[in-house]
C-alpha cells in the first residue's frame, strides 16, 4: 500500500515516478556465491559492482560488501532490497547496513540519486 501511495503522489506531483537508486550492481546470495567469494552466511545482498559517481561510491561502499538492512529492515533478496529503495525518492537518506568484506558491520548514509546518477 505504502509503495502504491507513493506512486500516486509523484504521478501528481511530477508527471513521472521518481525511483531512487544506490547505485550499486547487486546479485542474491546463493550457496556457490557464498562458497566462491568466501561469505559468513546466506545472510543480505551481494554488492557485485558500484558506481564510483553513485550513492553508494560517494558512501564508501566496495564490491564484495553485503547489504544487511535497508534503514531497518534487513533484506536477503534483490527483490526485497529494490522494493525497499523504491520506497524513497532520489534525494533520500537511508542508513545502510553492511557487512565488508573482512567481516565488520558499517552502518553507511546513502543519498539516493536518479537513474542517471
Amino acid at each position: 500500500v505504502n509503495l502504491v501511495q507513493k506512486v500516486m503522489a509523484d504521478l501528481m506531483d511530477y508527471g513521472v515516478v521518481q525511483r531512487g537508486y544506490l547505485g550499486v550492481q547487486i546479485a542474491d546470495i546463493t550457496q556457490e556465491l557464498k562458497e566462491d567469494q568466501k561469505l559468513k552466511d546466506l545472510n543480505g545482498v551481494y554488492v557485485a559492482g558500484v558506481n564510483q559517481n553513485g550513492g553508494a561510491g560517494k558512501a564508501g561502499l566496495k564490491e564484495g560488501d553485503v547489504i544487511l538492512k535497508i534503514g531497518a529492515k534487513e533484506v536477503n533478496s534483490v527483490a526485497s532490497l529494490q522494493e525497499e529503495v523504491g520506497r524513497r525518492r532520489p534525494g533520500d537518506k537511508v542508513s545502510v547496513t553492511i557487512r565488508n568484506s573482512k567481516g565488520g558491520i558499517e552502518v553507511k548514509e546513502i543519498v539516493l540519486r536518479n537513474a542517471d546518477g
